[in-house]
């Protein structure tokens, strides 16, 4: 048996990572998948977030006419029921503009609100990025911004495919932008708004930070947060579609001149001739961009790998800084969206296409860009729902599995509904040896105030470090250094007083694998 620690839980609950990973969970909804049709006229889901206490909201449009929608949230109990509660029979909607198009959805970290981003069209005559606060009983709080949304106009249309909560509470969009000329240039840009709904006047111009390669335009879409507050963002550079490029953007709201060339990092396969950049996480000191590859119209998920610090592309990834997963009979494929695992793994989400049947594809991936066999078949996982599903959107719940959400296209009625699936999960693959014995968890009280005990035992001699992450997988501090036990029962105090209201991943890290506890701060 491995060098491992088993962890001793006060509350006698099973660790439910050991069910295999990959899989969609049949006790779900109808058969792993809810699936609701809300208006006459049709929905589509986007992003999700989670409530500590298991609710899932996710982003929804709804279909109000001719290239008219509504947008607004809807929330659900853990098993795929609407929750009645929240709104009205479970949605609420914005319903003030000719066109609301959301895009993502985030939970403060006190989870006293939720955000909710897109483009907004209330003239009838452009799109402005938008971010809107609501109370989780989904009212909008008129306190935030103007009546409850806080928005700023760029171009013509300016459009936020991702939002980001930073540690201090202020709300980060980022996309793209163009104007009416023809051709359009895309023009990529950052917006942060302080907790009040107005634009951050210390971050770039008046809150406003916009970028492009020298002579290029740049289609902006996912971005993530370095442990010192600077921002990397993904997407395509717009001279040539080959390329896929990510930007570093200091916290200050300026271009880094110093990342890649004047701040740009280009990664660039000669064997395709079309590769774009959607989602960026950061691995072990690696950036990871999401995104497709190919030569249309046959496109293919793709993973590229940059240098954190330098912004070249890192060969050392995948096969010489490119993952592109067989996927024999597919037509058409794209990785959207990327979340990473405290255990060094990563996800990938996206979508695969054979013929008019499209499904999401859900793939596991080891820091240096293997499949991860113990997920799925072969590191993957692809739904089967006989009819068209698009999944922009996933999540962990606090026990390490997936919530997936998106849009389930009817092949025959052509109806749109939003769908939410559930797929079963495990983190902790590396360090406990699950199918030889069960094993539980300790840490109490949980929910904290400001103490809590860990009790856990030892098969061997092991030395440990304990540090704790936030909801999107950052580092937030260290609890303890590299410490040597004995073999055992063990119990440590530890001080959580200094830690804002949220919830948490603690990380138990022996050197050979890390084991996980969701902590919630009260």
């Amino acid at each position: 048996m491995k060098n491992i620690v088993a962890l001793i839980l006060l509350l006698f609950v099973p660790l439910l990572a050991w069910s295999q990973s990959g899989v969609i969970d049949s006790t779900f909804g109808n058969q792993g998948i809810s699936i609701h049709q809300l208006t006459p006229l049709g929905d589509e889901g986007v992003y999700c977030d989670i409530q500590n206490n298991g609710k899932i909201i996710v982003a929804t449009r709804h279909i109000t006419g001719l290239e008219t929608w509504d947008g607004g949230i809807t929330r659900y109990f853990p098993n795929g029921v609407l929750d009645s509660t929240f709104g009205i029979d479970g949605i609420c909607s914005l319903g003030i503009g000719n066109q609301e198009l959301v895009s993502d959805i985030r939970l403060s970290q006190d989870e006293n609100w939720i955000y909710l981003a897109g483009s907004i069209d209330q003239s009838g005559s452009n799109l402005d990025c938008f971010v809107a606060r609501f109370d989780t009983s989904g009212m909008l709080d008129q306190s935030f911004g103007t009546a409850g949304i806080a928005s700023c106009d760029i171009d013509f249309f300016d459009w936020p495919p991702s939002m980001l909560i930073q540690p201090d509470g202020k709300i980060l969009l980022t996309g793209f932008s163009y104007d009416q000329a023809i051709p359009a240039p895309f023009l990529g840009y950052a917006a942060r708004f302080l907790t009040t709904g107005t634009l951050d006047p210390n971050f770039g111009n008046g809150g406003i930070v916009t970028f492009a390669p020298q002579n290029m335009g740049f289609q902006a879409h996912g971005a993530t947060l370095g442990n010192s507050g600077d921002i990397y963002v993904a997407g395509t550079p717009y001279d040539s579609s080959n390329y896929v490029g990510v930007v570093k953007i200091l916290s200050s709201g300026e271009v880094d001149t110093t990342f890649g060339e004047m701040g740009f990092g280009f990664a660039f396969n000669p064997d395709t001739g079309y590769h774009q950049g959607w989602d960026v996480v950061e691995i072990n000191g690696r950036l990871i961009v999401s995104g497709e590859i190919g030569s249309i119209p046959y496109t293919y998920p793709c993973l590229t790998g940059f240098h954190l610090n330098t912004g070249v592309p890192d060969s050392s990834f995948g096969d010489n800084g490119f993952v592109i997963p067989d996927l024999s009979g597919k037509m058409l494929g794209i990785y959207g969206n990327l979340l990473k695992q405290p255990d060094g793994k990563f996800l990938a989400l996206g979508n695969i296409r054979r013929l008019w049947d499209e499904d999401f594809i859900l793939s596991r991936y080891l820091a240096d860009g293997s499949p991860d066999p113990s997920f799925g078949i072969d590191g993957h996982l692809e739904s089967d729902y006989s009819d068209i599903a698009f999944a922009p959107g996933f999540v962990f719940d606090t026990q390490n599995d997936i919530y997936v959400s998106g849009t389930i296209n009817d092949s025959l009625t052509s109806d749109r509904k939003i769908f939410l699936s559930k797929v079963l999960n495990s983190f902790n693959v590396g360090l406990l040896e699950f199918d030889q014995e069960t094993r539980i968890q300790s840490l109490y009280p949980n929910p904290i105030e400001s103490k809590a005990i860990l009790k856990f035992s030892l098969e061997k001699e092991e030395e440990l470090s304990l540090f704790l992450l936030d909801q999107n997988g950052g580092k937030i501090r260290d609890l303890q250094s590299p410490k040597a036990y004995n073999k055992g029962d063990h119990e440590l105090s530890l001080n959580f007083q200094a830690l804002t209201p949220g919830w948490y991943r603690l990380i138990i890290d022996s050197g050979d694998g890390q084991q996980s506890i969701s902590v919630i701060k009260k």
